[in-house]
């Protein structure tokens, strides 16, 4: 049983939550990189195709993790602000704009 509590508000996650799920996913990428390109020479020297193309893909993660750390953040699995209903005040364009006149009540 899950001991996080429903997310039942727009509000996005604490500065704390948000730095860690970045370092997270950070360190993650890397570490997969490491072990990609440690395991890259053993397979270049069974094949040397496959070593090259160890190379290759583990050369990008990098780039790749500090692309997906750097993200604004998700929320169950959309990105906020993208889809569902927009927070926007309703348009007002080609409305007639309405003057209210008070009169003023100060005069001797």
């Amino acid at each position: 049983m899950s001991t996080t509590p429903p997310v039942i508000t727009d509000a996005a996650p604490s500065f704390h939550d948000e730095q860690a799920r970045r370092r997270r996913t950070y360190v993650i990428l890397m570490v997969v990189h490491i072990v990609g390109f440690a395991a890259s020479y053993p397979l270049y020297l069974w094949t040397p195709v496959a070593g090259v193309v160890a190379v290759v893909l583990t050369g990008v993660l990098p780039w790749v993790a500090v692309l997906l750390a750097n993200d604004a953040g998700r929320r169950g699995g959309r990105r906020r602000g993208v889809g569902g209903t927009k927070r926007t005040l309703p348009s007002t364009a080609g409305a007639t704009p309405s003057v209210v006149v008070v009169p003023r009540h100060d005069a001797p």
